[in-house]
């Protein structure tokens, strides 16, 4: 079976669409899955969107791929006689969230995902949260969503405590740090991750921030005031790291706090679970289901709860040690190879419905 893969788009769905690559390619099965990468010959949010609706599925046709597999932000256009298509469906936050997207996303991204997601031959949701809004949202028939949960990288784990010491004194960390990770953009509600530390701060300033991300969109300021050195707030801003920096990262910290305003899957979540590190994420969506009782769940609007929960993981030595011991446990169900065997189930669907006359 060869099955086209579009290579390019932000950054979570291009470490999802990497590591279940790598995964496919490795697995060992009755049927062979050939992936062929279709590279993006464009840049720009615009013309990727374009990409994604049209130039994709005309990729996959002329390379005489089997079935196209979309793992980005939007559905592809369905073409008459085209091939079977999976749409990974990473969230629907641009329906729970809008202004937390750029205008256009805001306006034309809910109205594409109407019009066309329900004309894929199946659905790749990356939690049940994001399956039941596929269902409840959307319309799709529950019988063409398949819960295929993200793995985690074998990159991730604890680091000795010389490595953890080494990459602290190579980004100029204090010793106690919590961390934030994720593109510097407005669902990730890093002002309010910046605004919870400065009351944990008050009788803690010893305490400081380190923030790992690409810079996205509207965060400008928020970026500039953090690289000018907001070291008198305690907050460094570091940009992109080395996946060996960041999981050394996150071994040293005292935890993650990843308050997100809404996530289908939240996969700094799990890394840094495998790692040993504390998590603060929201009490929503994907991140919940995620966590269970293996984080510590706040109302991420609540800047009073995601300093209380800060500061209460820097006060409670037990409670790091019994968060890292969930987080890990929870970490080792959420493997890539499993990932690509439940993905493959979907191919295997997809084709047979094409060849029995479905949808397309």
């Amino acid at each position: 079976m060869s099955v086209g893969h579009p290579t390019l788009g932000p950054a979570g769905p291009r470490r999802y669409a990497n590591a279940l690559v790598g995964a496919l390619s490795q697995r060992r099965s009755d049927v062979e899955v050939d992936v062929v990468p279709l590279v993006t010959p464009v840049h720009g949010a615009a013309a990727r969107r374009a990409w994604d609706l049209l130039g994709a599925p005309l990729a996959a046709r002329r390379v005489g791929a089997d079935l196209l597999h979309c793992l980005g932000i939007y559905p592809p256009l369905p073409l008459p006689g085209g091939i079977p298509a999976v749409l990974t469906v990473h969230d629907l936050a641009v329906r729970w969230v809008p202004r937390t997207f750029p205008p256009l996303n805001r306006t034309l991204g809910w109205s594409l995902w109407r019009c066309l997601a329900r004309r894929a031959d199946a659905f790749v949701a990356v939690s049940a949260s994001t399956g039941r809004d596929l269902v409840d949202l959307l319309g799709v028939e529950p019988g063409r969503v398949h819960v295929v949960p993200h793995g985690v990288s074998p990159a991730f784990h604890p680091r000795p405590r010389d490595e953890v010491a080494a990459t602290r004194q190579k980004y100029a960390l204090v010793e106690r740090y919590f961390l934030a990770v994720g593109t510097v953009e407005p669902r990730k509600n890093l002002v309010g991750v910046v605004a919870a530390l400065d009351p944990v701060r008050r009788t803690r300033p010893e305490v400081g921030l380190a923030i790992v991300g690409a810079p996205g969109w509207g965060t400008r300021p928020l970026v500039d005031r953090l690289r000018s050195g907001a070291a008198s707030s305690g907050a460094r801003y570091l940009g992109r790291v080395p996946d060996a920096d960041l999981a050394a990262l996150y071994s040293g910290a005292l935890a993650l706090v990843y308050p997100s305003l809404f996530e289908g899957f939240g996969l700094p979540v799990l890394e840094a679970m495998a790692c040993g590190c504390p998590v603060v994420t929201s009490a929503r969506g994907g991140l919940a289901e995620l966590a269970r009782d293996a984080a510590v769940c706040v109302d991420p609007l609540a800047v009073a709860d995601i300093a209380a929960a800060m500061a209460r993981i820097a006060d409670d030595a037990v409670l790091r040690r019994q968060l890292r011991r969930c987080g890990r446990d929870r970490a080792a169900r959420y493997t890539w190879q499993s990932a690509a065997d439940g993905t493959l189930a979907v191919y295997r669907q997809a084709a047979a419905m094409a060849l029995a006359g479905g949808r397309r």
